[in-house]
């Protein structure tokens, strides 16, 4: 995906004199957006992932593909909608609001093996709330993903790399919390139901480290800088808009007029 930020980047250096622009002291920033990258396919990709664990549970079930279809189901419909409204929230809370339905998806699965399903296979009641939070984890991405990348788009082109690339190492990240909690416990049903439910509180636990993450980094001065930029441009361009506006109905209205005299100037000459 590649987003072009090189005008608005050119049109900030002739603003400002680069020496005293913010700098990303420590690439801090930039850590922050790659963070984000990975967080926003993590839940998506902690599903997938555990397909040993779901499909012990509720065998003769086609765990990979009903949460595929289910997750892009509800992405699409939620980016149909976010295209629809978008204008009346602001891209910070939906990609709050996107972050925190990741983390109640990803809570329901080791709740439900608490209160309900106590690693015992077939409770298929247990299967339709995991479809339920696949669809939630599909809202969430449709709000995440339109957002971060917008939001990214109205920084320097690295940033925008920065989400991309942490989205690529996401899926590798998860790969690798798999085999680690199931390296940790024995190879057996109460081991996989064990590694299952560590597996899901760490993904919970990057899940809430990317919250905090994106509100710290709005607070950051070069992040703050290149949004006040943005705010800028646009407040800029509605007054352009406004006063051609102006201009246009003042021309209009004048030939208007004009098009009046002319007309009662021949019905006096007839």
């Amino acid at each position: 995906m590649a987003v072009d930020t090189s005008g608005e980047t050119e049109t900030t250096h002739l603003l400002i004199p680069k020496n005293k622009r913010p700098k990303d002291t420590f690439n801090i920033a930039y850590t922050i957006y790659f963070t984000i990258g990975v967080g926003y396919l993590f839940a998506y990709n902690a599903f997938i992932t555990a397909v040993d664990y779901f499909t012990y549970l509720y065998p003769n079930t086609s765990i990979d593909r009903t949460f595929s279809v289910v997750y892009m189901f509800f992405t699409l419909i939620s980016l149909l909608f976010i295209l629809a409204y978008a204008h009346k929230s602001t891209s910070f809370v939906r990609i709050n609001v996107g972050f925190v339905l990741f983390v109640l998806a990803l809570v329901i699965v080791p709740l439900m093996d608490v209160v309900y399903v106590k690693g015992r296979v077939g409770m298929f009641g247990g299967f339709y709330v995991a479809v339920g939070a696949i669809g939630v984890c599909g809202i969430g991405d449709a709000l995440v993903q339109a957002s971060i990348i917008g939001s990214a788009g109205k920084l320097p082109e690295r940033y925008v790399q920065a989400v991309v690339a942490g989205t690529g190492f996401s899926g590798v990240l998860v790969c690798l919390l798999r085999l680690l909690t199931k390296a940790i416990y024995p190879q057996d049903a109460h081991g996989l139901r064990k590694s299952a439910n560590l597996y899901f509180m760490v993904s919970i636990a990057v899940m809430i480290i990317c919250i905090v993450s994106y509100n710290v980094v709005q607070k950051l001065p070069v992040i703050k800088y290149y949004n006040d930029i943005k705010l800028q441009a646009i407040d800029q361009e509605k007054e352009d808009h406004c006063a051609a506006t102006s201009v246009l109905w003042g021309s209009t209205l004048w030939d208007i007029v004009g098009l009046v005299k002319w007309w009662n100037t021949l019905k006096l000459r007839e």
